[in-house]
């Protein structure tokens, strides 16, 4: 079931972009960790944010295309979909609907930082919402970075696609939460390298929706990098 789930009923549906009734898309620095709140997806090319720590920066795609050195070092992450997972493709193709995290080479990001998608503001039935999530560490840094997705009243189909970049002895622990409903459908698709003496910590969990699939893939670019995966599917 995980992985030959049937998409027949999205062949007869006819989804619409997702679009909430109050678009509040915003970056906050509180008091214990570092916020990102999304629940527009149709346009994140402005996003409100605050002064973030040193070493650590996120961009709107905007920024990253008008930048010829940021185009390159992101464009670079990005893996070419596997022909059986045409749908991995879709979230990097459409402009203004990603979010990039950059960490400089050595910074060791001490706050978490929790990024929230937040479907259950977009009311409309059989919405459309597609995002993807660009994750950059430079050598020596760390960061701890958690993913929220809500979807407990959202009535239509989520594709996002995370990548990312763990340079040598860098480590992230990434933490990936799906909260959906009884007509929310997701597809996640998770694209990682992770090189030289880097070491990746990465925990999956899902609860109920109608359906969803996490297809992950992970590149280890030398024989000691090290990955821990875990996940909870419920």
């Amino acid at each position: 079931y995980w992985k030959y789930l049937s998409f027949a009923d999205l062949k007869t549906r006819k989804f619409v972009s997702a679009k909430p009734q109050n678009q509040q898309n915003q970056i906050q620095q509180i008091d214990d960790s570092i916020k990102v709140y999304i629940n527009d997806f149709s346009d994140l090319t402005e996003v409100k944010s605050t002064k973030l720590p040193d070493g650590l920066k996120i961009y709107t795609h905007r920024e990253v295309i008008e930048s010829e050195e940021l185009s390159l070092k992101f464009g670079s992450m990005m893996k070419k979909a596997p022909q059986d997972n045409p749908l991995a493709e879709v979230p990097i193709s459409f402009a203004g609907l990603g979010l990039f995290i950059d960490i400089d080479k050595a910074a060791q990001i001490k706050k978490p930082l929790k990024l929230t998608f937040d479907l259950d503001e977009i009311t409309k039935m059989d919405s459309f919402a597609s995002f993807s999530l660009q994750i950059y560490l430079g050598e020596e840094s760390s960061a701890d970075i958690f993913v929220e997705t809500l979807a407990e009243r959202f009535f239509g189909f989520s594709n996002i696609r995370i990548d990312g970049k763990l340079e040598k002895r860098s480590r992230l622990n990434l933490c990936l939460k799906e909260q959906g409903g009884s007509q929310s459908r997701t597809m996640l698709h998770n694209f990682i390298d992770v090189e030289s003496k880097a070491q990746l910590n990465f925990f999956d969990l899902t609860l109920p929706n109608q359906w969803t699939r996490h297809n992950t893939v992970i590149y280890l670019q030398e024989r000691d990098a090290e990955v821990k995966l875990k996940g909870i599917y419920l």
